[in-house]
């Protein structure tokens, strides 16, 4: 079952905007100011890289959790788990990644997941699904997400009876 990521939340919009005119404003000034240039430079591609890693799709196939990017993909082997959530997730800290150009993605941590990764385009809990694997948690938001969890719980591998 493959499905879109969850369209972009009016949170992430405003700050790939930001982001995106402040590196103009410092492309622009770095006409004058050499300096400039090169910090629009660096944001440039910063930009850049986000936007092809940015989440594009997600698949679930058999036990496998594959994320899509323009440029690439992740694969998660091993899902145990897939579920909505009903309240928003803790606060937590970002360990590593993109906190919201294009997409939130990355390595985060908080007391409810533990370490875990994310590849979100959306800013509403009410978008987010869990995945769990056997050796990770990994938080995802697609376009339907009660449909992606249904759609993995009917295709979820039955657990082996005691024997």
């Amino acid at each position: 079952m493959t499905q879109a990521s969850a369209p972009m939340s009016t949170a992430i919009k405003v700050i790939t905007g930001l982001v995106l005119a402040m590196t103009a404003v410092m492309l622009l000034a770095g006409v004058k100011v050499w300096g400039l240039l090169l910090g629009g430079g660096l944001l440039a591609t910063v930009a850049l890289f986000c936007y092809f890693y940015a989440p594009m799709a997600y698949e679930l196939t058999g036990d496998q959790l594959t994320v899509r990017f323009r440029l690439g993909r992740k694969v998660f082997p091993a899902v145990t788990g897939c579920s909505t959530l009903s309240a928003r997730p803790p606060m937590g800290l970002r360990l590593w990644g993109n906190g919201g150009l294009f997409a939130a993605t990355g390595i985060f941590w908080n007391q409810a997941y533990g370490v875990y990764r994310a590849y979100l385009t959306s800013a509403r809990y009410q978008d987010y699904v869990l995945v769990a694997t056997r050796t990770q948690k990994i938080l995802i938001s697609p376009e339907n997400p009660a449909e992606f969890v249904k759609a993995w719980a009917s295709s979820a591998p039955a657990a082996p009876t005691p024997g």
